[in-house]
């Protein structure tokens, strides 16, 4: 599956990391599968897993928090097209998106009013 994410800065992308290996790490951390010049991200910030076709992301205790699509999460999918914030870092998601079984993961991120 080709799956990849895209970092933007101010609405302009700046780099695509192709994922070909999971579970991966994202943070500040020099051990993070993807390292981020970001002081609001923790060293191990959150752990992206492939999950039945389907991307997840787990907060791994951060500071800050990790979102998407502008909504605090402790695990949620990540679809085709959702945001993932991490510290002041933007991705984008993008990969086909194989249809499953209903499953644990298929909670999508939902905001708390």
């Amino acid at each position: 599956m080709n799956v990849v994410l895209s970092l933007y800065h101010l609405s302009a992308k700046i780099k695509e990391f192709q994922l070909r290996a999971f579970p991966l790490i994202i943070g500040r951390g020099a051990t993070s599968d993807i390292t981020l010049d970001d002081r609001w991200a923790s060293r191990r910030h959150c752990r992206l897993d492939m999950d039945q076709g389907r991307l997840v992301v787990r907060d791994l205790g951060s500071k800050y928090g990790t979102f998407v699509n502008d909504c605090l999460v402790r695990e949620s999918t990540l679809l085709p097209g959702d945001r993932l914030n991490v510290g002041l870092s933007t991705f984008i998601a993008s990969y086909d998106l194989v249809p499953s079984q209903a499953t644990s993961v298929d909670a999508h991120a939902v905001c708390d009013t």
